[in-house]
């Protein structure tokens, strides 16, 4: 074996490099025919995407799931099939709700369903609901002149027979625009009002003080008090149906007389918020369980929530929504008895 520090071996390479010229070998980048890349030339290379061992790596995993799933990209994917519940037609037999089939309980089959939102599956049982009285409904149902301007104009004629007044914080920015649609804006809470039962030296009569107030001139105030004009007829029908059925009305009325025979000005009239728990707490009251008359200084213990009426009094009280006659006060129509 020569020694490549042989000195004729030196000296025969240095002449061959001074007889040829020195040339730049470019050498070619190899690209793998499996993946494409450069830099290798074969499927088995541990660089190679496609390599088997690299199957296992978690991050080639995450690379392919990016390049596999790319559902951000696409505007119109992953829209929800639309469902339907279908109709609510079917009627339970024991409170005759009516519910969707879907809504049976899960141990019910489509042939006897049963439902426990409604009553608890016949668990709970109310009692009937006391029937319209004619003339309310003849002006619900009827088709002549004087109903259908009933119930085109029923929120005004509901207002002149109520006994409290409509409480709210009106936003007087649009609610009074003179362009375009008419619009009536609040803030705050809707609450109710009632007033004195007799009205104040040279003042109209309103809402509770009408129904104690000169019978020949009821008709008149209560026009006086409406935004619409309504029916002369059907205000007296409606007025003597009230007078007859309404147990705030004959509780007002004796309220009214006692102050008037005996000259009395402070005679109060206390209408409890709550009553005796029974099953009839949210029944229509009766003459007995309207109020209690306290007349002169005699002292009773006023909840924080009853209604406190006055012969005379020139503020409003405002009415407590927790009261049980919040409604019926003010919706004489739907609780006309």
């Amino acid at each position: 074996m020569t020694c490549l520090a042989n000195p004729n071996r030196l000296a025969m390479r240095q002449q061959n490099e001074n007889e040829e010229p020195h040339v730049n070998v470019t050498r070619a980048v190899p690209v793998c025919a499996s993946c494409g890349q450069e830099g290798h030339s074969r499927s088995t290379h541990r660089s190679c995407p496609n390599y088997h061992s690299n199957n296992n790596d978690d991050n080639s995993i995450i690379q392919e799931n990016l390049r596999l799933h790319n559902i951000g990209r696409i505007s119109n994917n992953g829209t929800p099939p639309r469902h339907s519940l279908g109709l609510m037609n079917v009627e339970y037999n024991s409170c005759h709700a009516r519910l969707f089939i879907q809504e049976r309980t899960s141990r019910s089959s489509l042939r006897n369903p049963t439902f426990n939102l409604c009553c608890q599956e016949g668990a709970v049982e109310l009692p009937q609901l006391n029937p319209t009285p004619p003339e309310v409904s003849q002006l619900l149902h009827g088709s002549d002149a004087a109903a259908i301007h009933f119930r085109t104009n029923i929120r005004a004629y509901n207002n002149a027979l109520s006994f409290t007044s409509l409480g709210v914080n009106i936003n007087e920015t649009v609610a009074n625009s003179r362009g375009g649609a008419y619009n009536f804006r609040i803030y705050g809470n809707v609450y109710h009002r009632i007033g004195s039962l007799l009205p104040a030296e040279d003042n109209r009569p309103a809402f509770a003080q009408i129904y104690v107030h000169n019978p020949a001139t009821e008709t008149a105030n209560r026009q006086a008090v409406s935004n619409a004009q309504l029916n002369n007829t059907t205000l007296e029908t409606l007025q003597a149906l009230i007078h007859r059925l309404n147990p705030f009305v004959r509780s007002f009325q004796n309220i009214a007389q006692i102050a008037r025979n005996q000259g009395i000005d402070n005679v109060r009239m206390v209408i409890r918020s709550e009553n005796t728990p029974d099953r009839r707490r949210y029944n229509a009251p009766t003459a007995e369980e309207v109020g209690i008359i306290i007349i002169d200084n005699h002292d009773e213990n006023i909840g924080n929530r009853d209604i406190v009426l006055r012969t005379r009094s020139n503020q409003l009280e405002r009415i407590s929504e927790m009261h049980r006659f919040y409604d019926a006060l003010q919706y004489v129509l739907i609780f006309p008895q």
